[in-house]
């Protein structure tokens, strides 16, 4: 069985706006996963859980220990905002939102610095009754950003997932997305303004 390939195009040239600090940056993220992954039934901010607060210091904490560029932040909402398309009826409260978050960050972490999703993750896909395309071409990212590895991630993280739970998120949203994890060049401008005007 072939192992699943991951669609990559060709993005437009982006724009990024100046670096912002990890805490205002995920004061952002933390208030637009609030808003996308809500329920209908139980509107946010009704009530106010304690999750809710502590998320921003959580994500703050992976973007400083990461070390990795604004863009990779801002691909990483791209693909909630997708992941959410492909599952409309999906909500996150908790435990749930930070996953979702730790799973698009290692995926665009990947995907931002030239490096393909994890061969031996797609591996475990075929293992699962995947199917996919053969090979393809790499990605065009940012070449100085070097490769992290899980073991990175887990303790990036604060060591909250175990290395074998964070395959299985990055699997899961790949799954979810079709391995269709590059972020066009519009769909990234357009979250950039989103940003730079505070919504």
């Amino acid at each position: 069985m072939a192992i699943p390939q991951v669609h990559r195009s060709h993005p437009s040239p982006r724009t990024t706006p100046p670096p912002l600090p990890p805490h205002v940056l995920a004061r952002a993220y933390t208030n637009h996963i609030i808003d996308i992954f809500g329920s209908a039934r139980y509107p946010y901010p009704a009530p106010r859980s304690l999750w809710q607060s502590s998320l921003p210091s959580y994500i703050a904490y992976i973007l400083s220990a990461s070390g990795l560029p604004m863009e990779v932040g801002m691909s990483a909402m791209v693909l909630l905002f997708r992941y959410k398309d492909a599952m409309p009826g999906s909500v996150a409260y908790g435990e749930d939102a930070a996953r979702l978050w730790v799973a698009a960050y290692v995926v665009a972490a990947k995907v931002v610095s030239d490096v393909d999703v994890d061969l031996e993750m797609r591996r475990r896909e075929v293992d699962c009754g995947g199917g996919g395309g053969g090979g393809g071409e790499g990605g065009q990212g940012i070449a100085h950003i070097p490769r992290r590895g899980m073991d990175f991630w887990f303790h990036a993280a604060l060591q909250r997932f175990s290395v074998d739970e964070l395959r299985n998120m990055e699997l899961e949203l790949c799954r979810i997305l079709h391995w269709d994890v590059q972020v066009s060049g519009a769909a990234f401008e357009c979250f950039r303004r989103m940003l730079v005007q505070g919504g």
